[in-house]
């Protein structure tokens, strides 16, 4: 049987086979059915990557890393090589990692952190039920739709822009939103900018991130900086240039290694991820929040905390009601990896679950 209970559907064709098969081999497990969803049996973003390889090898197709992202079991992906898919960009602003769909509930809205990208919310498709739809919020400017816009002047700019894009989706709230990193700082502005609207914001998850104002303390990020998140991003780190330095060219020729997340990426997409960190720094630095209103669902890092005195009720300014803390036992830097990723995850059902719940009695 599958993880939810059903009987494994045995690939039908060939090419379900080898699809199946590919599976097998990117994931080290076991027998894969024709309706196993990828992120469900454990897929992630550098995963993905390694997959989209392996496809290209015992089919000789080209399949790009959104059409996996949205194609996520065997016959989905068998069928969307065999029409030719018409899958968004996994580039574009709105990342759908688990689109809406008939009997799905309202989605989960997970905003990029610095770096622009919303890959590093796929483990929350393995852990979050079903029934949740989950979009990722990137960063204007990277994929082929935005590329030539120019980037947001402000924070409350930006914020609007995803206001706006995420009621492409879901015209009406109540909405929820997640955000971790510099991520968590942008949701909460988003946040804020719906209740402008006249709409509601039923959940708002901060995972780790504190108000805007103590950006302004830290020094200025650089070029190195910009390019030491760019290499984490890709899993790598400094050491990895093998004593090169630590320029564009270099981090670029790393970053598109057979196995790095972002191999498929080129060079002029690579630049663009570099300057919307570098802007997106810029923008947290000179914004000034206004107050949410509603509770936070805070989320923790509480290993190898660098500033003690960055504690959630740092956002008590800025949000009217509760601040509920989860501590998770792992690094800022790691708070999406497996572990970390589930731990948040499980938390976050409950909190929809008992939303669903109660919007449920209001309505009886």
């Amino acid at each position: 049987a599958t993880a939810a209970g059903r009987e494994r559907t045995a690939p039908r064709s060939r090419a379900e086979r080898l699809v199946a098969e590919a599976w097998t081999e990117v994931l080290h497990t076991g027998e894969v059915g024709a309706e196993d969803d990828f992120f469900a049996l454990g897929g992630h973003s550098l995963l993905v990557v390694r997959l989209a390889g392996r496809i290209r090898e015992v089919l000789g197709a080209e399949v790009g890393i959104g059409t996996l992202f949205q194609a996520s079991t065997v016959a989905a992906l068998d069928a969307a090589l065999t029409v030719g898919s018409q899958a968004a960009d996994a580039l574009d602003v709105l990342l759908p990692l688990r689109p809406v769909a008939p009997g799905r509930k309202r989605p989960l809205f997970a905003v990029h952190p610095a770096g622009g990208l919303s890959w590093c919310y796929t483990g929350l498709i393995r852990h979050l039920p079903a029934e949740f739809p989950i979009y990722g919020l990137q960063a204007q400017g990277v994929g082929a739709a935005t590329a030539r816009e120019a980037l947001p002047g402000t924070l409350e700019e930006l914020a609007a822009h995803y206001a706006d894009r995420l009621r492409e989706v879901q015209p009406e709230g109540p909405y929820r939103l997640l955000g971790w990193s510099t991520g968590g700082i942008i949701a909460h502005a988003v946040a804020v900018r719906l209740q402008e609207l006249g709409q509601d914001v039923e959940l708002l998850a901060i995972l780790d991130a504190y108000p805007a104002e103590g950006f302004r303390e830290l020094p200025v990020p650089d070029q190195a900086e910009a390019l030491e998140a760019l290499l984490t991003m890709g899993g790598f780190g400094p050491a990895d240039l093998d004593g090169k330095p630590l320029e564009l060219d270099a981090v670029t020729e790393l970053l598109r290694r057979e196995g790095s997340p972002l191999a498929g990426l080129d060079e002029a997409t690579v630049a663009a991820l570099n300057r919307i960190y570098l802007n997106t720094n810029h923008l947290v630095r000179g914004y000034d929040h206004r107050r949410f209103d509603g509770d936070v669902l805070f989320f923790r890092a509480t290993v190898d905390t660098i500033d003690d005195t960055l504690v959630p009720d740092l956002w008590s300014p800025y949000v009217s009601g509760r601040i509920d803390n989860t501590n998770v036992a792992c690094s800022h830097k790691d708070m999406t990896l497996p572990t970390p990723i589930a731990h948040i995850a499980s938390v976050i059902a409950d909190r929809l679950d008992r939303l669903d719940r109660l919007e449920k009695t209001t309505h009886e």
